[in-house]
């Protein structure tokens, strides 16, 4: 069967750099075609798009530079903070779920999670496991509910098969599960 639908993916799948070996084995490289002798600019692409309202300036903002106040210009601006930080010397305050970082409603994890029942296609089975696990764990989702969760989607993945080449199998969702977690928890994968 012939998919005429475009599949969308992550930039940060290197396994698809051109040349490289595609999920159908050596015989298949990945390829790319050049179209145009043109090259765009983000001014280009967002000229073509009439409703893109993002602006662009900030990515040509140098960045900022941390506050220059002074410990005793905060002991006049930040009494609160002066007292708790520098007097009583109380650590920077952390979230409990997530050493510090901002924790996402668990709303959000549900959303994905009907989303992957209505509409994931045959290409997007893999990164919908990737995404619910990052989603998941940025909810602060306890990491056996997500994996049940994964776990739960493997026959409706499994049905959306278009290719006899292409299933979607229990090792599917192992390293779906991974690779988010391997990034969360230890930062960007050196290689």
């Amino acid at each position: 069967m012939v998919c005429h639908e475009t599949a969308r993916t992550g930039i940060y799948q290197g396994f698809r750099c051109v040349g490289s070996q595609s999920k159908l084995g050596v015989d298949f490289p990945v390829k790319a075609y050049k179209l145009s002798e043109n090259r765009y600019t983000l001014e280009d692409i967002k000229a073509s798009i009439p409703s893109c309202k993002v602006d662009l300036a900030p990515l040509y903002e140098k960045p900022r530079r941390k506050s220059t106040v002074t410990l005793e210009e905060a002991k006049e601006l930040y009494p609160e903070w002066y007292e708790k930080r520098i007097v009583q010397g109380e650590p920077k305050q952390k979230s409990k779920k997530q050493g510090g970082t901002w924790v996402c409603n668990e709303a959000l994890y549900e959303w994905w999670k009907r989303k992957i029942t209505e509409e994931v296609k045959a290409g997007g089975r893999y990164f919908s496991i990737m995404a619910l696990c990052s989603y998941g764990l940025k909810c602060g989702i306890s990491e056996q509910k997500i994996r049940r969760d994964a776990y739960a989607f493997l026959d409706h993945l499994e049905s959306l098969t278009e290719d006899e080449d292409n299933h979607f199998s229990r090792a599917d969702v192992k390293d779906g599960i991974k690779k988010p977690k391997m990034i969360y928890f230890y930062g960007i994968l050196k290689y």
